[in-house]
């Protein structure tokens, strides 16, 4: 199934383009999302964006997992990771996953992840700010120098929603 979402993807006509709703619906319903990040899928607010991210809080899939008898069948390294409290977030561009799940650490009322070398001169990091209530969300790319001072950032703004679970969805990490 997750093959008719590749091929209705290469041809679908260039010159329309699908939102990024579009994109998550073809692949949900082939079951093709990340399954360890697939509890929550958010929307920027700016509907003709292609991408979208799902993301998952590892105490819950730990407790599923180990409910069901398949933590432990996880390699030793994404173990690890699951059994701190973390965000596991996937991204998907015009339908298709970045490479492999960032883990995000709890900060305050926010998510944060790793430090990525963006140049020579300048480091950023991803800040996950969720309102459980409303479901609106704001992502921030902050931008620091190496020295770690703070420099600037930009966000985007959307909602969330929980990700059905009728269809399960099987695609794995990488």
């Amino acid at each position: 199934m997750r093959y008719i979402v590749l091929i209705l993807l290469v041809l679908h006509p260039q010159n329309v383009s699908w939102t990024a709703r579009q994109y998550y619906e073809a692949i949900y319903e082939t079951g093709g999302l990340d399954h360890l990040a697939a509890g929550q899928v958010c929307f920027d607010g700016d509907p003709t964006r292609e991408d979208f991210f799902i993301f998952e809080q590892s105490k819950y899939l730990r407790q599923y997992m180990a409910m069901h008898g398949t933590f432990q069948n996880l390699p030793a390294e994404m173990q690890e990771h699951l059994k701190n409290d973390l965000l596991v977030v996937r991204a998907y561009h015009k339908g298709i996953a970045f490479n492999g799940e960032q883990f995000y650490a709890q900060d305050g009322y926010s998510w944060i992840s790793d430090f990525y070398e963006l140049d020579e001169n300048d480091s950023m990091r991803i800040r996950l700010t969720i309102n459980w209530q409303t479901h609106g969300y704001k992502r921030t790319a902050e931008i620091f120098d190496h020295a770690m001072h703070y420099q600037r950032e930009m966000a985007r703004f959307g909602k969330c929603e929980d990700i059905s679970a009728d269809v399960p969805q099987t695609a794995g990490p990488n």
